[in-house]
């Protein structure tokens, strides 16, 4: 998956995909802590915390700097997997003004800053058939355009302003066309639906 333009990215999880998306099926999540600035300090899911769009608790914690491999991801029952997430991105961590009032406010008030791009790689995923969420974390500059690719499928768009946001609500990203800077949709996460395995 590659990150283009400039944006932050916050969080990711992957659900395995059935006919009917519920809680009760197992998935894996990562939190990509923030670093305190701007007067903004990130916060931390803990395990009992529930978040995102497609909720879910036990979410891991990736807080690498600048890029690297978190390894021994644990699934949202809290069960070991072989799971590994690496993100590759040229800038720093980042912390925004989004209200952590709520898990899911938590969730997106810090995460990876990037001008020129993410790589992001899961592998030892244990599931065929599963659903990929990524979060956009909230901006001061809420025109800083993103580019979300997954395969062949492109979404575009624009961040919110994350000065005192409340999450949720969550807005999905649709948009499959890059539109002028101002005129493209503003969302909070994509969501790449029944990604095979292999």
């Amino acid at each position: 998956m590659r990150k283009q333009l400039l944006a932050m990215l916050s969080a990711v999880a992957l659900a395995a995909a059935t006919t009917m998306q519920t809680r009760a099926q197992p998935a894996i999540s990562v939190q990509f802590e923030g670093k305190a600035g701007g007067g903004n300090t990130p916060g931390v899911l803990t395990a009992a915390q529930i978040a995102g769009a497609y909720p879910l608790d036990n979410w891991n914690v990736d807080d690498h700097a600048t890029g690297g491999t978190q390894a021994g991801l644990v699934d949202s029952t809290g069960t070991a997997t072989a799971a590994s997430i690496t993100v590759q991105y040229s800038n720093n961590q980042y912390a925004s003004g989004d209200s952590q009032s709520t898990p899911d406010g938590i969730m997106m008030s810090g995460g990876f800053w990037s001008g020129s791009g993410y790589t992001v790689a899961a592998t030892g995923i244990p599931y065929a058939q599963y659903d990929v969420y990524v979060y956009m974390l909230n901006d001061a500059h809420p025109d800083r355009r993103y580019g979300l690719t997954l395969g062949a499928t492109t979404y575009w768009g624009a961040v919110f302003n994350g000065n005192g946001d409340v999450i949720p609500p969550y807005v999905q990203d649709t948009q499959t066309t890059e539109l002028a800077e101002g005129t493209q949709m503003q969302a909070n996460y994509v969501g790449f639906f029944e990604v095979h395995n292999g």
